[in-house]
This record gives C-alpha cells, structure tokens and sequence, in this order.
C-alpha cells in the first residue's frame, strides 16, 4: 500500500471493546452514551464506570 487512504475515524476508549465513537469526514458520525439515571450522585456513575459494573 504506497498511498493509503482511511475510510473512518474512530475513539476507543481503556477497557472497552468494540466502537464507541466513529466517523467518516463529510458524511456521519456514530456516538453511543449511556447513564444510569436512577443514581442522584455523579460520582457512583463515574465510579460505575471504572469499575466496568
């Protein structure tokens, strides 16, 4: 391959497996968020996701 060219970006992210966040220049763009919205504090979320529960 002398010239590649990329058909996508993408953000990965520590610990998680598969696309979170991708793009493709000019076209789309794919994001997916969640939150656990039954929790009144911000930190057990975030503590949720360093754990990975």
């Amino acid at each position: 391959m002398s010239n590649p060219t990329f058909e996508y970006e993408s953000i990965h992210f520590a610990g998680s497996i598969g696309l979170l966040t991708g793009s493709r220049k000019g076209y789309f763009s794919l994001t997916i968020n969640e939150r656990d919205k039954n929790n009144k504090h911000w930190w057990i979320n975030a503590l949720m996701a360093i754990l990975h529960l």
